[in-house]
């Protein structure tokens, strides 16, 4: 019993060490993922782990204080993007290929890449 308990624990710490993240600075950003049961950790980090967010295809996080969409680039398979009335100033698409759908509505724009 011992012995398997040992080898599951390192199985754990094995996955881990190995895990992806993609950091998400913005508290609002990151409790945004949380609220969507994206971020499954539940507990605000600053961070995501990548496998969680690379197959998301859709996002709505509308009206919730964001002002960096930092950690956007890891959402790889992500084809529609809805981010209104928040606070962002630049955004960085150029990763997000996939995008076909992008409202930025009622945000203080003064860059945006895509």
């Amino acid at each position: 019993m011992k012995t398997k308990l040992l080898a599951f624990i390192l199985a754990l710490s094995f996955i881990e060490a190995y895990a992806q993240y993609t950091m998400i600075p913005d508290a609002n950003f990151e409790q945004a993922l949380i609220n969507l049961e994206i971020d499954s950790n539940m507990t605000p980090d600053g961070q995501v782990l990548t496998t969680e967010i690379s197959s998301v295809t859709s996002l709505d996080i509308t009206n919730l204080g964001i002002s960096n969409l930092a950690g956007i680039e890891g959402f790889t398979a992500l084809e529609t993007l809805i981010c209104r009335f928040n606070n962002l100033t630049s955004v960085n698409l150029a990763s997000n290929t996939s995008l076909t759908y992008l409202d930025l509505f009622e945000n203080s724009l003064t860059t945006i890449n895509v």
